[in-house]
């Protein structure tokens, strides 16, 4: 089950973090599908090797990792990223400038990068920010 694939070079292992608590339902899964379809593999064509963090989270495992409640992850339409041959910024701007997306989240945490991406399969608010994470919290600003 997890090599089934949702796009030429992503499955359903790496969207899942191969957790057999954490199995998509069949909505869910249509949703990683056109995620991994329409932002991953451009993405992945575009700049090469990928690492996904974290794609689907089923609503308990998102609880016990202190996911917000509404979290597009549970639904499918999420993931949090790292590129491994370039700059994160880059892949950013590239996001913001040339991918349809809803959320797209550039996160600087105390050691870390990564890169939270959404898309809706309506519309999508092509809302762009940075979030700094501290011990304090996450502070969010508008990207640009």
């Amino acid at each position: 089950m997890y090599n089934k694939k949702l796009s030429e070079h992503f499955t359903l292992g790496e969207m899942s973090g191969r957790r057999q608590d954490n199995i998509p339902n069949s909505e869910h899964l249509i949703n990683l599908v056109i995620l991994t379809q329409r932002v991953l593999q451009p993405l992945r064509n575009k700049f090469g090797s990928i690492r996904i963090n974290s794609g689907y989270r089923c609503k308990e495992y998102n609880k016990s990792i202190g996911g917000v409640s509404n979290s597009q992850h549970t639904l499918g339409l999420a993931v949090d990223i790292v590129p491994l041959n370039c700059e994160i910024e880059g892949v950013f701007k590239y996001i913001v400038d040339n991918l349809e997306f809803d959320q797209a989240i550039l996160e600087i945490g105390q050691y870390s990068q990564w890169i939270h991406v959404s898309y809706n399969l309506g519309e999508n608010r092509k809302q762009a920010m940075t979030a700094k994470v501290t011990n304090e919290g996450t502070h969010y600003s508008k990207w640009g």
